[in-house]
């Protein structure tokens, strides 16, 4: 039996306006279920975030040779001279913040991409994004920034380990590799994060 036909069956017998936890503090069958899937579900984005870290790192690297202006040290913009004064933060430039940004969106766009594709029927219908102007725009830029990325990734590849030369066969099976990475880690996130939902509202 599916998860849906789970849920679907505990809903039917299950009494409505009543609590995942019983008076006499026996926890109704589901009670684990749902700490467990919250368990999951929160642990994968203590992952996520370290996964992130490594994604920021390689993303940085081909910011800067892709765009050298983003090599820019902080301190050295209005209002931010104050960081040349401190030991660490004097080395940070517009690369990192780009990278984290590129990082932001694209896990976040993609998640959302993936839970429409994948979780159609389930997904919540709002009148002002349920179009398919914005199914269409939302799928656009995705495509974009996973491009991008995919383009930083190999340009930072094919320039620390193979001298900046043209074409790598290894850098782009390292860089199809690292696509297909970040895609998954979105699909996990998106399928943890509909059970741990699905289990919340049978028990609500």
């Amino acid at each position: 039996m599916s998860l849906a036909e789970q849920l679907r069956a505990y809903r039917d017998t299950t009494r409505p306006g009543r609590d995942c936890a019983d008076d006499d503090a026996t926890p109704r069958p589901g009670t684990f279920q749902l700490i467990l899937a919250w368990m999951r579900l929160w642990g994968f984005r203590a992952v996520k975030l370290l996964i992130g870290a490594g994604y920021v790192a390689v993303i940085t690297e081909g910011l800067r040779m892709v765009v050298p202006a983003l090599g820019i040290k902080l301190h050295k913009l209005p209002l931010l001279g104050v960081l040349k004064g401190y030991e660490g933060w004097h080395q940070l430039d517009l690369a990192l913040f780009g990278g984290m940004l590129l990082f932001a969106f694209s896990s976040s766009i993609w998640c959302a991409l993936l839970e429409r594709w994948l979780y159609e029927d389930l997904t919540a219908s709002s009148s002002d994004r349920a179009g398919t102007t914005y199914q269409s725009c939302l799928t656009a830029v995705g495509v974009v920034i996973l491009f991008s990325d995919a383009c930083l990734f190999y340009r930072a590849m094919t320039f620390v380990g193979w001298g900046g030369q043209a074409f790598s066969l290894t850098a782009l099976l390292g860089t199809l590799a690292y696509v297909a990475v970040l895609v998954a880690v979105c699909m996990t996130s998106v399928n943890l994060k509909r059970d741990y939902v699905s289990l919340k509202r049978a028990c609500a």
